[in-house]
């Protein structure tokens, strides 16, 4: 994009706010100087102070013909840093590396500037200024400019520009090695950043500035740069009062911590570019102020939030361009858009038809103050209205010049001002010159009175006025009360329109319609508005609608009229009238008016008075015009009240003759009314009123209220009781009246004659009390407070109240009453506000009613009387009562020190404490008394403050224990009063004016000791009183965060640490005080670390010294694990790095002092040895060390920078403590390697600090030589440092396997320089090596279904290994026991739950039913052996149900039923056991099961892992798996290997060819072979267990349950043996003592009966207990090549193979350990494929016949009908026939045995005949009607094929 040279200047037309990069706002009236043009966009600069540079939109600019001035340096630099700029035109936009390179160049030879690429495509772009001359100068530069300012003698200015010219220093640098490394983006942000610093620095030395203003850009600065901390280093440094870096030595920690999380939640969400737009804001706003006073015109600005309080509009009406040829009326007005309603009067102008004002004496002179305006009119669109009206002939003709005979107000137009749009929340104080008000007509004069909101709506129809060209306005919005505001609005006009002789009173106002939202008691209003709504009158005798006019007069009751009491607008052109005329609308009998009236009547004739309207019918010639009726309305009610708001309905009457007559003596007010004036029916009037006063009220008991003194006491008690019952529906109008409601009674309280109605006044005074301080009403309570402090005069009205008051609480505690209880009670504070203010007036007064000591007196039986309250009995008519008594009291507290003492101050604030009892109904408020009376009067008086200290601090220690019982809301106030008064006692330890003059010394002579650590522990000292809140104050932190858990037997804690907190975090987050912010994931331990900082060394040996020993070890447990859990959790933001700091220090601190308290109270060695607190201790001190937020070599060098000067490495000091109390344990050093073994191993692997690495080896050594020197063994470290090293493992295998290498070698060096530890030390060092070498080689594969069978092999490697290393360490049998459950754990996850269930056993196995004790294994709860036992046989019990394998979980269920009926009688149990084993039952009968395909897989070549390289396997499938998607299983595990389908040796040539070569084969199960081999190996081992048992038995002769037991587990375990073998032998009987005997056939009756098992039962037969498996390859020997028939001569090679466990096992691959092949004859082949035909044809009939008809699927057995029919038919069953049923194959193959094939072949063809019957019949019966045909087709087959194959199978 190219650049033109312009060099103009301009000034801007409208507003322009930036929405793109490089863009600068513009403010109307801005100068500015345009450089160059491009594509409607200008690049210069803003004139504003500091000049502004960028581009902006060349249509909001008019070029001057203003010389251009010649240009400075500075505006050189700024104009040639325009990117983009050079004499050819621009450059092409895309080239951004090359721009890059050049900038990089020209930076290196010229040391000018760089440039910067433009980033928009739409708008031009200019860089920032950069001059590398004032870069390489930095700070110098900046301190040359602030020497120039008094700001540098200020000390906390002046260490804040030391920060900014180091800043500067640092972010030049940085941007430097930004722009050289080619990163753009960062560059640019941090010039952005550097360049609003630099503005924010001019901006805060312009010693213009006031002082409020520069202390604002001060805390921008800082937040600046604590924003860039963030950014760039990634903390923050928060500043006290002096804009000092804060830090403990100079700010409490409670204060810190505040002052932290301010700055955080201001700088969090903000961007550099905010920074940039928030001081072009506050300079904008500045601007518009200066061009608004020069004239300029506004545009609409957004602002702002208005201030709080009453605001008000000054009008300034300064020209209006109306040429309307006759006089006209202008009404200004405030309109509330939203409301649809007008809030304020009319300002009312008159100005001649020239448009002068008619009192030329108001020339330039028409201005008004609107009073009241309020933030929410803004809200509701608030617009500025100005209705005109013209005054002159009924029909406007500008061809008459004479002057009429009569004039009329005729409507002429409207004109509109949107205020909400004009920014005015950012002007307050400032005027502004908006745009002019168009004047628009409506062609229908009818819609006058909405023609506001038509041009609000922009209605079409409008036209703007032709004779009416604007008005000219100005306006300016002030805050404030309304006289302070008055009179700077006067001065104001007085300094601007020179007008120094202007009286005040020549600013007229404009009042508020209605009252405002908050009132003073003492404002007085009393104005009544009569709105003249709308009418529908007669049309009478006329032939067109009349011209209505309105006169309206304010008449006595005797008919005289009220003179000059009507106003039609405010100011000074609004004189009062007597008779009001309405304006004309022209032929029209149903006007809208919309004309108000103000009244102004006396008081004292308001009730006397009414008002009368005449309605004329006038007429262009005055001659016929008359009036036709009249009406009137009466201005009070018949008790004197005045009467109600809204809408009245006035009554017409016709006129009589004599009209005149009877309006002067208003005889239209008498009944009967005169004949001669009948009602006109038809005809209505209708006005509004509202009443606006202080003096007249609408309500007839307050009328009769105010009126006391004229009533007898019976009726003034009468009146009283009508006031208790408003209710709040009157509480509006009761606010109006609050001065005269509150003296009327104050003045019968004290009034001698009305002593009999004191009760009550008294009561009456409550009620209005309890009315007007409502908390639910909140805008009335001001009202009270400024009548109590501004207006309450009656000095002695203090003896009353106080007398009353106790009176009536006494009578109401004898008998209670709620609502007269309630209402005593609500108003509690402010009666105490009245009797203390009394009581100050009595003092004033010349001579006091009583002496002081009188007085408190009486205050303190009120008081008793309050705390009396409480002893009541548990009513609740009280807790309600009570409730507000300890809500309130904080208020009567802070009246009462107006009157008392700080001691006497004190002991009331401590009586109600003691007086309020502990109990749930009153405890949050008891707390929130106790806290809203530190924040007061109590808490900010030392003497009062110390008085209530004690009883503070034992309920706060009560009350943090509900946090026990599910209360958090208790702890939540009592954390909030800590604070408070930790707060306060640091105040008081460290004075703020001595901090102060530290700080001002320091700065002075120029030292930064920001860089001094004050360690110094003698000045710390915490009040003792605050020290017994300790261990509560760690109980409840401990709840929190879910540490208060009790430790397990291995000394670990079920806590957990990660995160922000334990069990208590969710319910913590729930709750939040409406008055108290208090985070309690952070507070509580806040405080706590508070209270352990403050703590001297001695204060804190001394408060352990104190506790009893069980005390003392559950604090010191307690204190310990809460640090512990602590050591890692982010308690603060990262950016918050004081609080981080202070956070580990005091837990360092912390350790410290308890290492040197547990060395005195519980010493190694000694009776008192506590192992627990060892524990923990050690535990902390180890986290502390591998705690990241102390790990400074990992900071940033700033970060790193800032902390090691102040607070050092405070890992060094731990690492000397830990090895001096190391030292100090001896031979107890064994003890502690469970717990510590895994903080040394993370140590070692994760710390990069030096003393912590070796410490932790050094301490991991000793602990292996003091077990070895102790026992000769290395069981728990061994068995604790194989555990942990797993972890690691499976943490991060490749920083495993380097820490593993360190430490072996490390500890190898270290073993072999001890002559005594060498040898078994090397034993023991290879034996954890090969122990991790397993463990990571099972975690080096992927925790996947695709490598289970690895992970499975190793895992089995592993635990073959332990068993290989023997069973006499506990230790390595716990590691066989967790590794067995490991493997469980991956079954299962891989839903392997048969798996699962085999290796769960085989954990059953390793126990007994035994009462020992055992380590804790990870997933079971249960310690004890037995109760292990049981819990694992019922996880294995649900896996094989899971997995459908009932059977198995029948066989466990009968182990577990052994155990629960004769050894633990555990009949329940039992029960249980056997309803679920009945399920299994019903489920082996009725549920239909799938089961898995094996699968033969070799692996060939060298380019397989040895575990499997060429070795063959057995994989058992998931079920329902086909070969292929196996096939694809094993072919995605490993993509390189070449797959043979083919049960072959791949050939040689292939084998040498491919490295991975995989083989796969289906295999069929042989379940026969299977068992019989299982029975074998079973039998072979159950002799081994009988020799075994012998032994056992003799062992246990004595004890005969033992021998029974045994004796039963045996016989189950034969009985499962025999089931095994029965599968496959059905004549086999098994006794019961294990012997097999032939029973005969089915048919014996002497034998055993022999029942073949169901078909669901068999086939899970045929599918489990299986090791032996075959597959088949088919040989054709025929010499023939192409033989007739192939079934002649067909052989098969059947192959069996044998794996070495039998499936399902505790894996899903087994390898084959043996093979054998044999061959089946050709017609042993057909018999066995005619059999195996017959099984499907026979499984495919049973399902059938056991589905519903209208369920059945027939689509697979007519599948198989149809095969084997057509089959032997069309020549299958005849080639078996022809082959092997021949006179020719007995011949070829003569003997027994080929007569036994043939006879066997027949068997198996006519049983498939009967099958193929039964099938058809069944398939007849089910098929639907669509398929009889294929039935009847299958049936003529089969008959055929029976015809044919009958003779040969007879």
């Amino acid at each position: 994009m190219s650049w033109n040279t312009l060099r103009r200047m301009g000034t801007a037309l409208y507003d322009f706010q930036p929405s793109g990069e490089f863009q600068v706002p513009l403010t109307a009236g801005d100068r500015v100087q345009v450089f160059q043009e491009s594509s409607g966009w200008y690049k210069g600069r803003v004139l504003v102070e500091p000049v502004v540079k960028g581009i902006f939109p060349a249509a909001f600019v008019q070029l001057t013909d203003e010389p251009f001035p010649e240009e400075d340096e500075v505006a050189r630099r700024v104009r040639e840093s325009i990117v983009g700029r050079d004499d050819t035109g621009g450059r092409p936009a895309g080239k951004k590396q090359e721009d890059t390179k050049q900038q990089q160049q020209q930076q290196q030879q010229q040391q000018q500037q760089q440039q910067q690429q433009a980033k928009s495509s739409t708008t031009p772009a200019i860089a920032e200024e950069e001059d590398s001359k004032a870069k390489q100068q930095g700070a110098d530069a900046s301190v040359t400019v602030e020497q120039q300012s008094g700001l540098s003698e200020n000390m906390s200015y002046k260490a804040l520009f030391s920060e900014i010219n180091q800043c500067m220093s640092e972010w030049s640098q940085q941007a430097k090695a930004q722009l050289a490394a080619g990163s753009a983006a960062e560059h640019h942000t941090l010039k952005e950043r550097m360049s609003a610093l630099l503005l924010l620095r001019r901006r805060v030395m312009d010693e213009s500035l006031s002082e409020h203003v520069r202390e604002e850009l001060r805390h921008e600065i800082i937040e600046l740069i604590e924003k860039s901390r963030k950014m760039q280093e990634g903390f923050m440094v928060v500043r006290n009062k002096n804009g000092k870096l804060a830090d403990t030595d100079n700010t409490g920690i409670i204060e810190l911590c505040q002052r932290h999380r301010v700055m955080y939640d201001t700088i969090k969400q903000e961007s550099t570019f905010e920074w940039k737009a928030k001081d072009q804001r506050r300079r904008t706003q500045s601007v518009i102020a200066q061009g608004a006073r020069g004239g300029s015109r506004m545009g609409l600005l957004s602002g702002p939030d208005f201030p709080p309080g009453p605001m008000h509009l000054l009008l300034d009406v300064q020209m209006c361009m109306l040429a309307v040829g006759e006089e006209v009326e202008l009404m200004f007005s405030l309109y509330a858009h939203r409301q649809r309603k007008f809030i304020s009067e009319s300002y009312y102008v008159s100005l001649t038809g020239k448009g002068m004002p008619r009192n030329l004496a108001l020339f330039r002179k028409l201005w008004t103050l609107f009073r009241d305006v309020e933030a929410k009119d803004f809200d509701n669109e608030l617009y500025l209205v100005c209705r005109i009206y013209r005054e002159g002939r009924l029909v406007y003709d500008p061809k008459k010049t004479k002057a009429p005979e009569s004039t009329y107000r005729r409507p002429f137009g409207c004109g509109v001002l949107n205020l909400s749009q004009l920014g005015l929340s950012a002007k307050i104080g400032q005027e502004i010159v908006p745009p002019q008000l168009n004047i628009w007509t409506a062609p229908e004069e009818s819609s006058f009175p909405t023609m506001h909101q038509m041009i609000i709506r922009k209605d079409k129809s409008l036209e703007l006025a032709p004779r009416a060209k604007g008005v000219a306005i100005a306006l300016a919005l002030y805050s404030g009360d309304f006289d302070s505001v008055h009179k700077r609005a006067v001065d104001h006009i007085r300094t601007s329109r020179k007008e120094e002789k202007m009286p005040e009173s020549g600013l007229p106002v404009t009042n508020r319609l209605d009252f405002p939202e908050k009132m003073d008691a003492g404002d007085v209003r009393n104005d009544f508005y009569v709105y003249l709504h709308k009418g529908h009158f007669l049309k009478d005798k006329k032939t067109s609608e009349k011209n209505i006019e309105v006169n309206v007069k304010v008449c006595k009751d005797n008919g005289q009229t009220v003179q000059n009491c009507m106003f039609r607008g405010a100011g000074l052109a609004a004189l009062a009238e007597s008779d009001f005329k309405s304006s004309v609308f022209y032929h029209n009998n149903d006007p809208s008016f919309s004309e108000r009236i103000r009244l102004a009547v006396p008081i004292d004739l308001f009730d006397k008075c009414h008002l009368l309207f005449t309605f004329w019918h006038v007429s262009t010639s005055a001659k016929k015009s008359a009036p036709f009726s009249l009406g009137y309305l009466k201005l009070a009610t018949e008790s004197g009240a005045v009467i109600r708001d809204g809408v009245h309905k006035i009554e017409t009457y016709k006129l009589p003759s004599n009209f005149q007559k009877v309006a002067n003596t208003a005889q239209y007010l008498k009944t009967p009314r005169d004949p001669k004036m009948p009602l006109r029916k038809d005809e209505e009037f209708s006005v509004i009123t509202q009443l606006t006063s202080t003096r007249k009220t609408q309500n007839d008991t307050l009328h009769s209220l105010f009126k006391w003194r004229t009533l007898d006491l019976s009726r003034l008690r009468l009146f009283l009781e009508k006031f208790i019952s408003i209710r709040t529906d009157g509480m509006q109008e009761l606010s109006r009246f609050v001065r005269e409601t509150f003296d009327a009674l104050f003045a019968m309280l004290i009034s001698e004659a009305h002593v009999p109605i004191h009760g009550s006044a008294f009561r009456a005074l409550l009620h209005a009390l309890y009315l007007l301080t409502n908390p639910k009403l909140p805008q009335y309570i001001p009202i009270v407070d400024s009548y109590i402090n501004t207006i309450f005069q009656f000095n002695t009205v203090h003896q009353v109240l106080l007398q009353m008051y106790a009176a009536q609480l006494e009578e109401l505690r004898r008998e209670p009453d709620r609502s007269a209880l309630m209402s005593l009670t609500r108003t509690l504070p402010y009666v105490f506000k009245l009797i203390v203010k009394s009581r100050q007036l009595d003092i004033e007064s010349a001579a006091p009613s009583i002496d002081d000591a009188e007085f408190k007196k009486g205050v303190n039986a009120a008081l008793d009387s309050i705390y009396k309250l409480f002893d009541v009995p548990d009513n609740k008519e009280f807790v309600a009562s009570q409730s507000f008594v300890v809500k309130s009291f904080p208020q009567v507290i802070d009246s009462l020190q107006h009157v008392f003492s700080p001691a006497e101050l004190g002991e009331v604030s401590r009586n109600i404490i003691q007086a309020i009892p502990v109990g749930a109904k009153h405890n949050m408020d008891k707390l929130n008394l106790i806290r809203l009376s530190l924040d007061g009067a109590v808490g900010q008086n030392d003497g009062a403050r110390e008085t209530i200290v004690p009883v503070v601090l034992d309920s706060i220690a009560v009350h943090l224990h509900s946090i026990d019982h599910g209360n958090i809301a208790e702890p939540y106030l009592c954390i909030a009063i800590l604070q408070r008064m930790l707060t306060i006692e640091h105040h008081n330890q460290h004075p703020e004016e001595a901090r102060l003059a530290a700080v001002s010394e320091d700065d002075a002579s120029g030292n930064n000791d920001d860089l001094e650590r004050k360690t110094d522990d003698s000045t710390k000292h915490l009040d003792p009183r605050f020290h017994g809140l300790l261990e509560h104050l760690v109980h409840l932190v401990s709840v929190l965060r879910g540490d208060d858990e009790e430790d397990d037997s291995s000394g670990n804690k079920n806590s957990s640490k990660s995160g922000n907190g334990g069990s208590g975090g969710d319910s913590v987050r729930s709750f939040k005080h409406q008055s108290v912010d208090v985070d309690m994931k952070v507070d509580p331990i806040t405080v706590l670390w508070t209270l352990l900082h403050e703590m001297s060394d001695e204060q804190f040996y001394a408060y352990c010294q104190s506790m009893e020993a069980d005390k003392f070890a559950h604090f010191a447990t307690s204190l310990l694990r809460v640090c512990e859990g602590l050591v890692d959790v982010k308690l603060y933001p990262d950016m918050w790095i004081v609080m981080t700091m202070l956070h580990m220090s005091v837990i360092c601190a912390t350790f410290r002092r308890l290492g040197v308290v547990l060395r005195k109270r519980v010493a190694p060695g000694s009776d008192a040895f506590d192992l627990g607190i060892w524990r923990e201790l050690f535990g902390l001190g180890f986290s502390v060390l591998r705690c990241d937020m102390l790990a400074l070599e990992t900071f940033s060098e700033n970060k790193a920078n800032f902390i090691r000067p102040r607070y050092g490495d405070m890992r060094d000091s731990i690492v000397s403590v830990i090895r001096e109390l190391w030292e100090s344990l001896g031979e107890q050093k064994t003890l502690f390697a469970h717990s510590l073994v895994v903080r040394l191993f993370d140590i070692v692997q994760l710390s990069q600090h030096e003393l912590s690495v070796d410490l932790a080896l050094n301490t991991y050594f000793d602990m292996v030589r003091t077990e070895f020197n102790q026992s000769g063994e290395f069981t728990q470290v061994e068995r604790y440092t194989i555990d942990e090293l797993y972890n690691i493992a499976n943490r991060n295998q490749e920083a495993a396997d380097k820490f593993m290498e360190s430490v072996y070698s490390t500890l190898r060096e270290r073993i072999e320089a001890d002559a005594a530890l060498a040898q078994r030390g090397m034993e023991f060092l290879n034996h954890v090596h090969r122990m991790y070498e397993l463990m990571s080689s099972m975690l080096r594969f992927p925790d996947t279904a695709m490598y289970e069978d690895e992970r499975t092999s190793v895992a089995l490697k592993l635990l073959s290994y332990l068993e290989s290393e023997g069973q006499s360490s506990s230790s390595r049998r716990d590691m066989q026991a967790k590794y067995l459950n490991e493997l469980v754990k991956l079954h299962y996850g891989l839903n392997n739950r048969v798996e699962a269930g085999v290796t769960q056993l085989q954990m059953v196995d390793m126990l007994e039913w035994s009462n020992k004790t055992l380590t804790p294994l990870d997933d079971y709860s249960a310690k004890i052996e037995r109760k292990l036992k049981e819990e694992m046989y019922l996880k294995a019990i649900r896996y094989f149900d899971e997995g459908e394998a009932w059977e198995r979980a029948i066989d466990a269920c009968e182990e577990l039923r052994d155990y629960y009926q004769h050894q633990t009688y555990e009949f329940r149990k039992l029960g249980e056991l056997l309803r679920q084993q009945a399920t299994f039952f019903e489920a082996i009968a009725s549920r239909q099961r799938f089961f898995a395909h094996y699968f033969r897989v070799v692996f060939y070549g060298p380019g397989f892992e040895e575990d499997i390289r060429d070795k063959e396997f057995v994989y058992r499938g998931s079920v329902l798996e086909r070969i292929m998607d196996f096939t694809n299983r094993i072919k995605k595990k490993f993509p390189n290997a070449h797959v043979l389908m083919s049960s072959d040796d791949p050939p040689a040539e292939m084998l040498a060819e491919r490295p991975q070569i995989i083989s796969i084969t289906m295999l069929t199960t042989e379940k026969d072979e299977s068992r019989k081999l299982l029975f074998q190996r079973f039998m072979a081992q159950q002799d081994n267990d009988d020799n075994d048992g012998k032994d056992a038995a003799a062992a246990t002769a004595g004890n005969e349950d033992d021998n029974g037991r045994n004796a039963r587990v045996l016989a189950q375990r034969r009985r499962r043996a025999a089931r095994l073998y029965s599968s496959t032998r059905g004549n086999l009987e098994v006794s019961d003592d294990g012997d097999s005997k032939s029973g005969g056939n089915n048919n014996n009756g002497g034998g055993v009966l022999s029942i073949a098992p169901p078909d669901k039962a068999a086939k899970y037969d045929e599918n489990n207990d299986l090791l032996v498996f075959s597959y088949s390859k088919a040989v054709q020997k025929s010499k023939e090549k192409k033989p007739a028939n192939e079934f002649k001569d067909l052989w098969v090679r059947k192959t069996f193979i044998t794996t070495a466990e039998s499936f399902p096992t505790n894996r899903r691959r087994v390898e084959v350990v043996s093979r054998r092949t044999a061959e089946l004859r050709p017609i042993e082949n057909a018999v066995d494929a005619v059999r195996t035909k017959n099984l499907e044809l026979l499984e495919k009939i049973k399902s059938v016949e056991q589905s519903a008809a209208a369920q059945a699927d027939v689509g697979p057995l007519s599948m198989n009908l149809n095969g084997m029919i057509d089959a032997a038919v069309n020549g299958g069953t005849q080639k078996y026939i022809e082959a092997f049923l021949s006179a020719e194959y007995l011949t070829a193959h003569p003997g027994d045995e080929a007569l036994r094939d043939q006879e066997a072949l027949k068997a198996a063809l006519r049983a498939q005949i009967g099958h193929l019957e039964r099938g058809l019949k069944v398939f007849q019966a089910k098929c639907g009607p669509e398929l009889q045909g294929l039935s009847e087709h299958l049936a003529g087959f089969y008959q055929k094929m029976v015809a044919t194959t009958a003779d040969v199978l007879k």
